[in-house]
This record gives C-alpha cells, structure tokens and sequence, in this order.
C-alpha cells in the first residue's frame, strides 16, 4: 500500500483508517470541544493541590486563538491558573487578546545575540542569517514582544495605582 501524503493534510473523512483491516493506519489525535477541554481539567482539578494549573503550549498554542480564547475565557470563569509556552509567532492584536487571560507566559525565543547593545535590525538581519527566519516573522515577534511588555508595565502601573488608593 502506498500513501499520497498530500491527500493527508487535507483529509476530513479518515477514510484510510476506517479501510485499514490490519491496524496500521490509525489516528493519534483527537479533536475536543471546548466543553471536553474544560470537563477533562474539572475532573483532574483535585490533582493540583490547589497550586496547579493549565498549560497551554506545543505546536503554538497561537496557531488556534478563537479555540484557545474560548477555553481561557472558560478557565478565568472557574479561576483556574493558566500558562502558554508561544514562540510568540503571531499577529500583536491576537497576541495581545490571547495573553489578557494569561497568568504566566513562557516566550520561547529560538536565538538570542550575547551583544544587547545589537539594534533591532541588525539583530533581525543577524538572526535571519543564522536560523532562516524570514524578517517579517522577526518584526511579528518583535511587535509582539514588545506589545506584551508595554502591556506589562501598564497593568503594573494600574495595579501599583490602585494599590495605593485603597490604603
């Protein structure tokens, strides 16, 4: 038997797997609803001793922001703690909305230069070359990064002003 991997990615009916007598073809993945994510961390919640959480991470948890905001809004409902592991590889008004729900974020940059006195485009030109990236996809990082530590300081600043006028 010889597959056509192209009709692969495109497949919505698993007829090969539903074909295959010998179990040789067989699905590894699963689709959930939103429903089945949040019924799946109710039903291990007790096995957090209260400090655990959600991680969402690998591929890009971005790549999927509608499903990935929906579950977040649903885990801020049940105050459930939630972190992201994102190579930050998407547009800064997804980014933004996405990372509003987050409690703890990991922003895996794949390259990073010794020298912090490099400018940004020439760290853009220096890391193209080394890893391939296009420089749009490093302006998208970059915008984001940035996007999220202006986001940062100013929830700082609002938290710091409220702060202090409750004392």
């Amino acid at each position: 038997m010889k597959f056509d991997w192209e009709l692969c990615h495109t497949c919505t009916t698993l007829e090969c797997i539903n074909a295959c007598f010998d179990d040789a073809v067989v699905r590894i993945s699963k689709e959930y609803t939103v429903e089945e994510i949040m019924y799946i961390l109710e039903r291990d919640r007790h096995y957090w001793s209260g400090n655990g959480g959600v991680t969402f991470s690998g591929g890009d948890p971005m790549f999927q922001p509608e499903f990935l905001e929906a579950v977040l809004a649903r885990c801020d409902e049940l105050y459930i703690h939630k972190a992201i592991e994102t190579e930050a590889l998407a547009d800064t008004s997804i980014y933004l909305r996405i990372m509003r729900y987050m409690d703890f974020a990991f922003n895996d940059l794949k390259c990073m230069v010794s020298n912090s006195t490099v400018p940004i485009r020439e760290l853009e030109m220096n890391v193209s070359s080394i890893i391939s990236v296009p420089s749009q996809a490093l302006g998208i990082i970059r915008d984001s990064s940035f996007a999220l530590l202006s986001f940062l300081v100013s929830m700082t600043l609002k938290k710091t002003s409220l702060e202090s006028l409750t004392l």
